[in-house]
């Protein structure tokens, strides 16, 4: 038998007070809003938002959550066999992984159409500043996370930025190729 969004409500709404009495309860409301927001098909699903939202954000400020999240995507990209790979094959090194998350990062939340949207939802959850950056963070963890194919989400972006990275260098290099040519054919005229 499945809970309806009600008695979740109020299951979700005893435990946070229980749980988080240190906020208010507006606060509180806002969490239960963020945790319910999202697509959840099982109890466990809810358990996880809510432990990634508790556990690494909810506590810290803006620049520790940041830092705390490129760690943790950082680290689970590097676990996986074939980020590994790219990275001895290239000479990348953990810092250039992490530069190049940083911008998979930042492009997902400047392109990305269905990111942009949770993010307009999560601004009307709350008024609370701080709150709503926990729930940027922790939602952009678990987008980032999501499975495709047996693969995180960013796993996909990381590999298509990779590979945009390995291309680069051949365009600009030929590029300049083409310039030093031009310019080697416009002073023997």
């Amino acid at each position: 038998m499945s809970k309806t969004t009600q008695d979740l409500y109020k299951i979700w709404y005893k435990r946070l007070r229980e749980e988080l009495p240190e906020q208010v309860d507006e606060k509180r409301r806002g969490i239960l809003q963020w945790l319910l927001n999202g697509e959840i098909s099982s109890d466990e699903q809810l358990e996880y938002r809510y432990r990634i939202l508790r556990q690494r954000y909810l506590t810290v400020d803006s620049r520790q959550g940041y830092r705390l999240l490129i760690t943790r995507l950082a680290c689970l990209m590097i676990s996986l066999s074939s980020v590994r790979t790219w990275m001895e094959h290239s000479g990348l090194s953990d810092q250039d992984l992490l530069r190049l998350l940083q911008k998979v990062i930042q492009k997902l939340v400047d392109q990305d159409p269905h990111w942009q949207k949770q993010v307009k939802q999560m601004a009307k959850l709350t008024q609370d500043g701080h709150l709503r950056q926990a729930f940027v963070l922790a939602s952009l963890e678990l987008y980032s996370l999501h499975s495709v194919n047996g693969q995180p989400w960013l796993f996909y972006l990381l590999r298509q930025s990779f590979r945009h990275q390995l291309e680069t260098p051949i365009v600009q290099h030929n590029r300049e190729y083409a310039s030093s040519e031009l310019i080697k054919l416009t002073t023997s005229l």
